[in-house]
C-alpha cells in the first residue's frame, strides 16, 4: 500500500496528473499469467524449471492468457488480454496477430525448411 501511494504522489505532484488509475498497477494479469502455466502443467502448484519453461513457451506461441475462473484475480476490460513480451527491447510493445511464425508455415506436407532455401 506504501507503495501504491508513493507512486500516486510522484504522478500527481511531479507530473501534474489530475488522477491516478491505481488498478492497473495491480498484479492481477501476473496471477494470471502464473494461473495459466500452472493449469498447462496439469494443475501443478509446484512445476521445475523443464515443465515452467514448456509451459511458458506453449503460452508465448499461443499469444494468450485469459483469466482462470478459479483464480481471484480478472482482465481489464480495455485490454485485450494478449501476451505482451518483448525481449530484444526496454520497452514492452503489443504484436500484432498477423506477425507470429506460425502463421507463415506451409500447409502441404513439405518442410518448412524446404520453402526458406
Amino acid at each position: 500500500m506504501r507503495a501504491v501511494i508513493a507512486v500516486g504522489k510522484r504522478l500527481l505532484f511531479s507530473n501534474n496528473y489530475s488522477f491516478s488509475l491505481t488498478y492497473k498497477l495491480s498484479q492481477d494479469h501476473l496471477e494470471t499469467l502464473f494461473s495459466k502455466i500452472r493449469r498447462k502443467g496439469g494443475n501443478n502448484n509446484n512445476p521445475n524449471a523443464l515443465q515452467f519453461n514448456w509451459a511458458l513457451m506453449a503460452l508465448l506461441q499461443r499469444n494468450g492468457v485469459t483469466e482462470s475462473h478459479r483464480g481471484n484475480c480478472h482482465s481489464l476490460p480495455e485490454v485485450n488480454n494478449t501476451l505482451f513480451i518483448e525481449s530484444s527491447s526496454a520497452y514492452a510493445t503489443p504484436l500484432p496477430p498477423d506477425s507470429s511464425p506460425i502463421h507463415h508455415l506451409p500447409l502441404n506436407s513439405e518442410s518448412p525448411d524446404a520453402q526458406l532455401t
